[in-house]
């Protein structure tokens, strides 16, 4: 087994993770818990001559792949019930949105919802979005006495960077004509922190939120997170997962000690510390609240509890999006788990995980077939099952060097941009043309001519080729589909790189 020596981490990583716990940085990018990505936006302003409302034609936040984004599945509880779940009155225009419509569970452009908390950006997979100026109520007169407290976070989107501007005001009526102002908000943009309420609403009848645009509606994407109505004794903290701290609770152990003293004898705070910078303390608490199963909070702590995991995890670098990360580490760890308890390469399966469930939630991959880099796409879990047979097979060139290889290395090859279906036909392809040879195996012009390529050219997926490149490149012996599909459409693939060529770019992603 790996030996646990804090010495195998990189002395420049130490030295840097060391000195911004010495000499702390205030720093949005610091400790947003990888979700740091931002974009400034046009927004512009037209009005609808249907209804007369003003329409906001903002664009798409683009500092997050919307489709990638990873909601897990809300817990559910006889303590509360989410406002998301229950229907809003749209009668007598009781409910409506400013613009666009109101949403459950989504921001109004049909994102996750975020708001900043304690200067992070933070995500939540339940709530509602209302364009400003809007209103929503709800009917509560079945459950006031009750679930007696509203609690939420307000704000507007954190997707909008800065934009918007709203304030807010709660209300409740015993009667529908009478309603007692609960609380009044001041202004607020996407860049404060979230407003946090935990209101009185016993026997109350009706619930009603606002949101107002305050002059201009430009960019008011005013969300509700995480709004509940909740038992009157029930403790909100007992959701939050104590061996979980907050940065500034580590900073304020460290930041007493010398960055010596911290290696010597603090270094598994100094690594906490720096895995809930990296992922989000709000991040990593509402995986776990938000997870049903229990099976987020086992993997986390399969992390965080162990030291020479947690060393791991930070030798690998940094994370970009904490909830897919922890999504996928709950989905490997729940279900490979056993493959850890091997006594001669548990601990190289542990490496696959960790460096796997970073880079698929962090890295764009650079294909050999398309200059702009995308989004992961593939199975994962099927990524982890296929790198572990080879290894497992004994098709790994360098085995044994790949089981010392840094983390870092791990997380490249883990990573690989080549489709799942095709890194079986490619390894076996390459030995049954070079052998043995490692040399002459590994290099891309033994492969490919340079040459600028064009891979939509029409031979590549000419039906009267199919024979020929299939005898050529093994294809239909790994089950590697043509370029031309049953459909008719066109998909590119590997092994038209080997047969059109490729220049600077296109070898360096090869090989």
């Amino acid at each position: 087994m790996r030996k646990k020596s804090k010495k195998a981490i990189s002395s420049i990583l130490v030295l840097f993770v060391l000195f911004q716990i010495v000499c702390p940085v205030s720093s949005y990018a610091i400790e947003n818990g990888g979700q740091e990505t931002q974009e400034t936006t046009n927004e512009s302003l037209v009005m609808d001559e249907n209804t007369g409302k003003d329409e906001d034609n903002s664009a798409q936040d683009s500092s997050k792949d919307e489709e990638n984004i990873v909601v897990m599945a809300a817990h559910q509880s006889e303590d509360y019930k989410y406002l998301s779940d229950l229907d809003y009155i749209t009668e007598n225009n009781w409910s409506y949105a400013g613009w666009g419509e109101i949403k459950k569970d989504k921001n109004i452009e049909n994102g996750q919802i975020s708001l900043l908390v304690d200067g992070t950006r933070v995500y939540f997979s339940k709530g509602m979005g209302a364009h400003a100026s809007s209103q929503l109520t709800y009917d509560v007169s079945g459950f006031s006495g009750t679930y007696t407290r509203f609690v939420s976070k307000m704000g507007v989107d954190a997707s909008k960077n800065g934009l918007g501007e709203v304030w807010f005001r709660i209300s409740a009526s015993k009667d529908g004509t009478n309603w007692d102002e609960l609380y009044k908000s001041n202004l607020v943009t996407s860049k404060d922190n979230a407003l946090d309420v935990d209101l009185n609403i016993k026997d109350y009848k009706y619930l009603r939120l606002y949101a107002d645009k305050n002059g201009s509606n430009a960019v008011d994407h005013a969300v509700y997170a995480d709004s509940r109505i909740v038992k009157e004794n029930y403790d909100l903290s007992s959701e939050l997962f104590d061996d979980i701290k907050k940065v500034s609770y580590y900073d304020e152990i460290l930041s007493k000690n010398t960055v010596e003293e911290n290696y010597n004898n603090h270094f598994d705070t100094v690594l906490k510390r720096e895995f809930v910078n990296r992922m989000g303390y709000w991040n990593l608490q509402n995986s776990i609240k938000d997870d049903d199963t229990g099976e987020a909070k086992e993997a986390i702590k399969w992390i965080f509890n162990d030291q020479e995991n947690l060393q791991l995890f930070i030798e690998t670098g940094n994370v970009g999006d904490s909830l897919k990360c922890v999504s996928l580490l709950k989905e490997l760890y729940s279900k490979h788990k056993d493959d850890l308890n091997d006594q001669t390469q548990g601990d190289v399966y542990k490496k696959m995980m960790i460096a796997l469930a970073i880079a698929y939630s962090t890295d764009r991959n650079g294909s050999p077939l398309s200059f702009n880099m995308q989004p992961n796409s593939y199975d994962a879990l099927k990524r982890y099952e296929i790198i572990k047979n080879l290894y497992d097979s004994g098709l790994f060139a360098r085995k044994d060097e790949f089981s010392t290889y840094n983390m870092e290395l791990i997380r490249m090859v883990m990573n690989d941009s080549i489709s799942n279906d095709e890194i079986d036909w490619l390894r076996h392809y390459s030995q049954s043309r070079h052998g043995t040879d490692l040399n002459k195996a590994l290099n891309p012009y033994n492969y490919m001519h340079y040459v600028s390529p064009n891979y939509a050219q029409d031979k590549l997926y000419d039906a009267n080729n199919k024979e020929t490149y299939d005898t050529k490149y093994q294809l239909s012996k790994y089950n590697i589909p043509y370029g031309l599909n049953s459909d008719g459409t066109k998909t590119s693939r590997t092994w038209m790189v080997m047969e059109a060529g490729g220049i600077c770019w296109n070898i360096s992603r090869f090989i």
